[in-house]
């Protein structure tokens, strides 16, 4: 393993404004999340000074976090996704890719600490804006079981690994850090296509996000098992195929 390029991404990675964005973004969600929750129908109203929408249910600890996943995703998602690509896309200047690639072996070795350390930003922040949601949402509406939630922040950060492994993927097809983005959008969003078919819906990576809101209340770990080993081949094949790809990238 070359710890080199390890370390170098490490320190990139905690340089750079995005990951400590992604932080507090996250955060702020999460400690708002009860109270978005608890003043619903007041927002609504607020919006709404017709009164045509319905009114909301009264807010419970599983509608709070509900409520922080709601909110949260998309942003985080658009973060996640922006870091990956600043940290993937490493073709996007030849002279900095020459530098790179002369000092590794494979290629391979670029690819998996970047996607690597990506995933743990990303991940670190939703589990920063998850526990603040939990402990907000405790003070305010109700204690949710601290293991069974933590339990679906895990399983959720699956979600966000295969984000990134996508972003990976689409490195290895793109040079540009723009059409990297473009293509990644279109993976994720046909992904997200495909999780709302019936029969595939279970076995699809954005079916990790509900393990979050589920583990809070009733639901079983084993409704989540498919996903995640689907996700996890997936996750592999996208690595594999930007290696290869990126392999055979000529300059």
């Amino acid at each position: 393993m070359n710890t080199a390029a390890w370390h170098l991404e490490f320190l990139r990675t905690v340089r750079t404004p995005g990951p400590a964005i992604a932080v507090a973004l996250a955060a702020l969600f999460g400690a708002g999340s009860p109270f978005m929750a608890l003043y619903a129908n007041e927002i609504i109203a607020a919006l709404d000074p017709s009164g045509t929408a319905p009114a909301m249910p009264d807010p419970t600890p599983q509608s709070s976090i509900g409520t922080f996943m709601d909110n949260t995703v998309g942003p985080l998602l658009l973060a996640g996704v922006l870091i990956a690509a600043l940290a993937l896309a490493f073709d996007s200047r030849p002279s900095r890719a020459l530098f790179h690639r002369t000092r590794v072996p494979r290629v391979a070795d670029l690819v998996l600490p970047r996607w690597t350390v990506a995933s743990i930003a990303v991940c670190a922040a939703y589990a920063v804006g998850a526990l603040c949601a939990w402990a907000s949402t405790a003070l305010v509406l109700g204690t949710v079981p601290l293991d069974r939630f933590l339990l679906g922040t895990a399983i959720s950060c699956g979600y966000l690994t295969f984000v990134t492994a996508v972003v990976a993927l689409s490195a290895g097809l793109a040079r540009n850090v723009l059409a990297v983005l473009g293509i990644a959008a279109g993976i994720l969003a046909a992904t997200a296509i495909a999780a709302q078919i019936p029969v595939v819906s279970g076995w699809t990576p954005p079916a990790l996000l509900g393990a979050q809101v589920a583990l809070a209340g009733t639901g079983e770990v084993g409704d989540f098992l498919p996903a995640l080993a689907a996700t996890s081949v997936l996750d592999a094949l996208c690595l594999l195929l930007c290696a290869w790809l990126c392999s055979r990238r000529e300059f």
